[in-house]
Formats: C-alpha cells, structure tokens, sequence
C-alpha cells in the first residue's frame, strides 16, 4: 500500500508537470514563431505598398535560417499571394487564401496568420508561417520521461525499503494474534491471552481481543455451572417421571375398568330406548294417521270448528 500510493502520487505528479511544461513550452513555440511573422510583417511592408514581390521573397527566404519553419507566404489585402517560402524536402504547400484563424496546432505542425498593418492601422496583407513543433515537443518530451522514469525507479527503490522495514512492525503483532487465536480456537482454552508489545491500533485491537477472551471463559463457566444444575435438575426430573408413569399406568387400568363398565351401561341403555322407541313409535302412528282423516273428514262436513285442535293433535304426536 505505502509503495502503490507513493508511485502513483509521483506518476501523477509527474504527469502534471509533463502537461504544464508541455504547454509552457508550446507558449514558448507561439511566441517565437510570432516574433518571426512580426519581422516579416514588418520586412514586407514597404514592398507591399509598392507590390514588389523580390523584397517579400528576399525576407521570406531570410526563414530559411530556422530549421522549424516549413512553409511561409505573404498575402496582399485582397487576399492575392505575393510571396511564397517552402523548405525542401517538405512537401508542404501553400493555402490558396488566408485564414481568419490568427494560430493553431495542426498534428506536429504550428500555423500562424498575422496582419500586415501600417502606422495608422490600416491593413496591407497576411503572414502566412507554418512551423514544425513535433521534434521539438517529442524531444523535450523524450527527456521529461527517461527524468520520470529516473525517478520513478529510485522512489519505487526507496518506498520497497521504508516498507519492508515497517512491514514487521504491523504485521508481526497481527500474526501473532492470528496464532492465538488459532490456539484458542483449537483447544478450546480461553485463558490464553494475546501479548500486547505497542499502544497503537494494533495494541488497540490486541486488548481488545483479550477483552473478548475474558467475557468467554466467564460465559463457559457460568455455562459449566448452568449444566451442573440441569444435570441435578434432570435427575429429579427423571425420578418424578416415573412416578408419574406408575401413576399413569394405575389411573390408565382403572379408566379401562371404568370405560368397560360404561360401555356395558351404554349397550343397556340402548337397549332400553330401543324398546321404548318400538313401544312409542305404534301407538303414535296411530294418533298422527287418525288426526289427519279426521282434519279431512271435518271440512266437508261442516266442523271447521275441530280443525284447529286436529292439527295440534297431528303436531304434538309428530
């Protein structure tokens, strides 16, 4: 963790710098290269207004000095090319018109437009320069990461060594601790307790531990006392058991006894009702049978008067 944060804070410091220095240094590139569009500006001037294209070319050939320029032209007011400059060997070419765009990176390349103005203001033409920055920029660039790289092998160097001296001092406490706990866990002996060697987070965490290993052998004991009374307990319980059982087994006899004679009453009663139903059940058939005639035979002759006793009769033999 300590190399991995140490190396990245570097890699980012590094590649903040390297994009600073980076833009610092295409400022620099702009400036130079409109301190030269300045001087062709202000060699064209006069030839401008006369429209001699010998001078504009004579002071563009002058660019043939600076190695980064590859293509230069001067451009009258309305636009017309006046004078033209293009290294050899670099295949480049001159736009047709100039461009509003006063300065812009194209790839590896820097393209400048600049007025030609006089004293009083007034426009005469454009600057045309083109400069090649992409050795310049792969150059410094080049040197920024072999300076990186320098100092990212000597920080990784010296990270892995404060590391791998700190290391024992976190890491030896905590196995230790794991051993313990090992040891506890494997022979169930909760008076082992952990040695604290420091008053950091891992003495911290070490206390804590041992803390945790008090309140469990407390547990076990009161839980070693707990199964001695239920052991006490369940013998008790176990002579109650059983007799309550022998108890059981006189009160299951005598209900048996008590359920025979019940069943033998039960049979006589149903006997009993049996014959008593046989002995109700004719004469009442005879009571219904006859009220119903007779609550025919009494309207067609007349005695309403008895139908209403008729039906009681009829209901209270149903």
């Amino acid at each position: 963790m300590l190399m991995g944060t140490s190396v990245f804070s570097l890699l980012v410091a590094c590649v903040a710098f390297v994009w600073y220095d980076n833009h610092l240094l295409r400022l620099s590139m702009v400036r130079d290269v409109e301190t030269l569009a300045n001087f062709i500006s202000k060699a064209s001037q006069a030839a401008l207004k006369s429209r001699d294209k010998d001078v504009v070319s004579a002071a563009l050939a002058e660019l043939s000095k600076t190695d980064q320029i590859v293509a230069a032209a001067v451009y009258a007011a309305d636009g017309t090319l006046v004078g033209n400059y293009l290294k050899p060997g670099s295949g480049e070419s001159i736009p047709d018109k100039p461009s509003r765009i006063q300065e812009s990176f194209e790839d590896d390349y820097l393209v400048i437009f600049r007025p030609i103005v006089t004293g009083a203001g007034g426009r005469l033409g454009t600057a045309y320069l083109k400069a090649d920055v992409a050795n310049q920029l792969r150059g410094r660039t080049n040197r920024h990461l072999n300076t990186f790289a320098m100092v990212l092998l000597i920080s990784f160097l010296v990270a892995f060594l404060i590391s791998y001296k700190l290391q024992p001092l976190i890491s030896q406490p905590i196995l230790e601790l794991a051993n313990t706990a090992k040891a506890v866990t494997e022979k169930k002996d909760y008076l082992v307790r952990a040695r604290k060697t420091s008053d950091d987070e891992v003495g911290a965490l070490i206390e804590a531990f041992n803390e945790m290993l008090a309140v469990i052998q407390q547990r076990d004991a009161d839980l070693q006392h707990a199964n001695d009374m239920l052991a006490v307990y369940n013998e008790n319980l176990e002579k109650k058991v059983q007799e309550r059982t022998a108890d059981l087994v006189r009160a299951t006899a005598e209900a048996q006894e008590a359920r025979t004679t019940a069943e033998e009453a039960n049979r006589t009663k149903s006997a009993v009702l049996a014959n008593m139903s046989h002995e109700l059940h004719t004469p009442l058939n005879a009571i219904i049978g006859y009220s119903e005639m007779l609550q025919e035979d009494a309207r067609p002759m007349g005695e309403d008067r008895f139908v209403g006793d008729l039906r009681k009769i009829h209901s209270t033999g149903k």
